[in-house]
């Protein structure tokens, strides 16, 4: 008598691959989710220790608060020359882990590619290319906002650090001077010192302390950002926002996918998620909360 072989027929083969392609369906999107959350946890854990080094630094220093970028030939106060003032340049991040206030990979990055740098300054949804200082940003999401940064030679090319994160900074300019704390207009708590500005000889003045700070827990420290100069660059291409450099690179994009989550660590040592849209909805005045607790760029909205 003949047995019957009992191997799956064509039916219910395709019934199972069916069923296996739903599972997919559904289970895909939840694991996307649940790996981007991941990713948002370890860049907002990266910030907390990066702002956590900056505060012992600064607390090192009678809390005084360092210039966020100083570039090579810039002229200082007092008479100093460029070759006198900071003549090899300065960069914040170099400085923590020089310093040994945090550990990290350091050495130049030639090529603008940093394929397998794993850092705590890198971004987890972060790219591996070096953003171009030649173009800029047209919204929050767009490509060069997921770059990194680098500033060589300071105190040399093996000390330099290639970093995702940004501080709140802006550049300070001479003339007009909107960077002094008597201003009103983009006086961010961190600077970025430009020899082609002129010569800085009221420098000191502007110099900032962590006593300026009156509401730190609002204040913006240290965020998500490919650009020193986070406001105080060119007009925007037609329609864009002056917070377009504000890097969103977290969480579902919303505005027709121009903004996204935006992680920010505050004076006051906490991070949180904040969405560029929020800022980007306020028109050429968008760096100004538009509530109480909204976050704050400048030091005369406190």
């Amino acid at each position: 008598m003949r047995t019957r072989n009992k191997g799956f027929t064509l039916v219910e083969l395709l019934v199972v691959i069916g069923i296996i392609a739903v599972l997919i369906s559904i289970l895909l999107p939840a694991l996307n989710k649940a790996r981007s959350q991941a990713k948002t946890v370890k860049c907002a854990s990266n910030l907390k220790q990066i702002c956590q080094s900056l505060m012992m630094y600064e607390m090192d220093a009678k809390g005084g608060m360092p210039w966020a970028r100083v570039d090579t030939g810039t002229t200082g106060p007092n008479g100093l020359s460029s070759s006198q003032f900071y003549p090899k340049g300065w960069y914040w991040a170099n400085e923590l882990v020089s310093q040994g206030y945090i550990q990290a990979a350091h050495g130049i990055i030639t090529g603008g590619s940093a394929p397998a740098l794993d850092t705590i300054f890198r971004c987890p949804e972060g790219s591996d290319d070096l953003t171009p200082s030649s173009t800029d940003p047209a919204w929050s999401t767009s490509g060069q906002n997921l770059g990194y940064i680098q500033l060589a030679n300071y105190p040399d090319t093996s000390a330099t650090v290639a970093t995702w994160y940004s501080l709140n900074s802006t550049l300070a300019l001479v003339s007009p001077n909107s960077f002094a704390k008597t201003n009103t207009q983009k006086d961010a708590p961190y600077g970025w010192l430009q020899g082609s500005n002129g010569t800085y000889s009221g420098q000191g003045s502007w110099r900032r302390n962590v006593s300026d700070i009156t509401k730190s827990s609002q204040v913006v420290k240290i965020l998500d950002s490919s650009y020193d100069n986070l406001s105080n660059g060119p007009n925007p291409p037609a329609g864009s926002p002056f917070s377009r450099r504000l890097a969103g690179r977290h969480g579902s994009k919303v505005n027709q996918g121009r903004d996204a989550m935006c992680n920010m660590a505050f004076f006051d040592g906490h991070v949180e998620g904040v969405n560029t849209y929020d800022f980007t909805r306020n028109g050429t005045s968008n760096l100004v909360g538009a509530f109480p607790n909204d976050p704050i760029m400048y030091l005369h909205q406190q």
